[in-house]
């Protein structure tokens, strides 16, 4: 059995093949499956070059034949950055954005001593199937057809002419059938054969093994986004949801290498951008409770509309954020944010408004008046500490 390999870069650095990083070459088979895959997510991922692949916003890891490529946030200006910190970040920011439901952050921590952010992803998915099997798989209705012995649900007098003519004992009914053959046990069991190809390394091996062999036998499922629209959860199958959210990070981003080099590409990634509003907002949500909005968005041009990304109904005055995943080297946003911001205050009549950066050294929050004395908005950028959930106070109202 082939040692699996890592590689760790931070967002927007850049691989060339052939040459060296932490000890291990990235090599041409590599860049081909890679640059393979990035066609088959509409170029979302990856910028390819000529061979090179340098990374865009996209933050998580990937799995490429025997090669794991750990994509890790960076907010600092620092070229020595530590990457077991900001490993560490990604975890939390997952973790409290409600990405991937870790225990807690000890836990994660204690995981990533010894193990990379996709080993920390199939162990917490392996067990919460485990967990699954040993509280005792739900069973479920569904419509079955085919042919019986006796005489069950309704007779399909077509198909039962069709097939019985010369068989009087047979009938060809349709019923229900109360058991484990359904779609959120389909689609754990795709993401174990999918974990099965892609990545059967001695860690995990034999758990898969035993999950293949455990898990009850289910038909093919053919994975895409709207399979996971159709699901609905109850009291019952509360308890799959983490494991479904799980699956669905591995299946929907998995691609197969049909060819023979069997350079199959898993990749479990999370839009930086997307990530930070949501920590964000967690955060806020957790210091100051039901005021904290996520607020629907309002007509400004055409079809076009605004919608900020947080909005706090305080009782005294309405407060919009905007937060954005960007190191910001000094006390000056961009002009095209702070009007954004501006245009966010208007629409929503909001006394004050924030830019949320992430925090760099030596750049401090500031805030000031727009120079527009009909509105007298307030205007002002934050620097988020990362890790630190209570970082607001009273005192920004």
């Amino acid at each position: 059995m082939k040692k699996q390999i890592v590689i760790s870069v931070f967002e927007h650095q850049e691989l060339v093949i052939g040459r060296t990083y932490e000890g291990v070459v990235f090599k041409d088979a590599y860049w081909q499956a890679l640059a393979h895959y990035n066609e088959t997510q509409d170029h979302r991922f990856f910028t390819i070059g000529h061979r090179s692949i340098k990374f865009r916003q996209y933050v998580g890891v990937i799995q490429v034949g025997q090669l794991t490529i750990e994509i890790l946030p960076k907010a600092e200006r620092s070229a020595n950055a530590s990457k077991d910190r900001w490993r560490k970040i990604l975890l939390d920011m997952l973790r409290v954005s409600r990405y991937v439901q870790l225990e807690a952050s000890g836990h994660a921590n204690q995981q990533l001593r010894h193990r990379n952010l996709l080993e920390v992803f199939i162990d917490h998915f392996l067990t919460q199937v485990e967990r699954l099997l040993h509280q005792g798989l739900v069973r479920q209705y569904r419509q079955t057809e085919g042919v019986k012995y006796s005489l069950q649900g309704s007779l399909q007098f077509a198909q039962h002419l069709q097939r019985n003519l010369v068989h009087k004992e047979r009938f060809y009914v349709r019923h229900q059938v109360y058991d484990r053959k359904h779609l959120l046990h389909q689609i754990i069991r795709e993401a174990i054969f999918c974990l099965l190809q892609t990545y059967p390394s001695s860690a995990f091996g034999d758990r898969l093994a035993r999950l293949q062999l455990d898990f009850p036998e289910q038909d093919r499922l053919k994975v895409s986004s709207q399979v996971f629209e159709r699901i609905t959860y109850n009291r019952k199958t509360e308890v799959y949801r983490e494991a479904i959210e799980l699956a669905r990070l591995i299946l929907l981003q998995y691609s197969p290498d049909l060819r023979s080099g069997r350079q199959h590409v898993l990749a479990i990634l999370f839009d930086m951008n997307a990530l930070f509003e949501d920590y964000v907002f967690q955060c806020l949500r957790k210091e100051h409770g039901a005021i904290v909005k996520r607020q629907g968005s309002k007509k400004f041009w055409g079809n076009q509309r605004l919608r900020p990304d947080i909005v706090i109904d305080h009782p005294d005055q309405t407060i919009v954020f905007d937060a954005k995943w960007k190191l910001l080297t000094r006390q000056r946003p961009d002009d095209a944010d702070l009007r954004q911001l501006y245009a966010y205050q208007h629409y929503w009549d909001a006394a004050k408004g924030y830019l949320i950066y992430p925090a760099v050294d030596g750049v401090e929050s500031i805030g000031k008046d727009f120079h527009q004395p009909k509105d007298q908005f307030w205007g002002g950028i934050w620097f988020w500490e990362l890790g630190r959930l209570n970082f607001f106070s009273e005192s920004f109202f």
